[in-house]
């Protein structure tokens, strides 16, 4: 029964060898596997090296991959911990919320620069956090006082969210990471 079988699907391969014939070795030039294999030396001494380019002798691409990478990985590892707040912040821009009685609600917490001052061209530089802060007092604290809290520079991967009930975030890794845990928003 298999051999009967077959004699059926081998039928059917014929277009498909007759056709495989035609991308393996076709007349002409650069246009089929045998002429892509005639092009892999050139592409093989690029990717392995070492090539002279720009008047240099240089890694091939792969081995400089490599170095890349082995010498990225003490920064690979810091960023790591911050890796599900860089994944929320991409997936925010699907949705900013969810939807409860009312309807669609979102809370969105952002972290910039307001502003940065500093001299130029001799000019006295306008301290706008004194002038700012009393205008904006009468709006409430999160919209005055707290536009302007300065040195949020060591933040801890989690900060940006509240304090989960476990304790679980600002997350610290046991003190190893140089962040500092009081850096967390307003409100609870």
């Amino acid at each position: 029964p298999f051999f009967r079988n077959f004699r059926a699907a081998s039928a059917d391969l014929v277009p498909t060898i007759r056709d495989l014939d035609m991308i393996i070795q076709d007349p002409g030039r650069n246009n089929d596997l045998v002429d892509l294999t005639k092009l892999q030396p050139s592409l093989t001494k690029i990717a392995v090296g070492p090539v002279q380019r720009n008047g240099e002798k240089r890694q091939g691409a792969f081995p400089e991959s490599s170095t890349a990478l082995h010498d990225s990985l003490d920064e690979l590892a810091f960023f790591r911990a911050y890796q599900p707040e860089l994944t929320g912040w991409f997936d925010d821009f699907g949705h900013s919320g969810i939807a409860d009685a009312n309807g669609g609600i979102g809370r969105i917490g952002t972290t910039f620069n307001t502003f940065s001052l500093s001299p130029a061209n001799n000019l006295p530089v306008i301290d706008l956090q004194n002038i700012l802060t009393p205008l904006l007092a009468p709006f409430g604290s999160t919209t005055g006082g707290d536009l302007f809290d300065t040195d949020n520079i060591q933040r801890c991967p989690g900060s940006n969210e509240r304090p989960a009930p476990d304790g679980s975030n600002p997350w610290t890794d046991g003190g190893t990471i140089n962040c500092d845990p009081s850096i967390i928003p307003p409100g609870r």
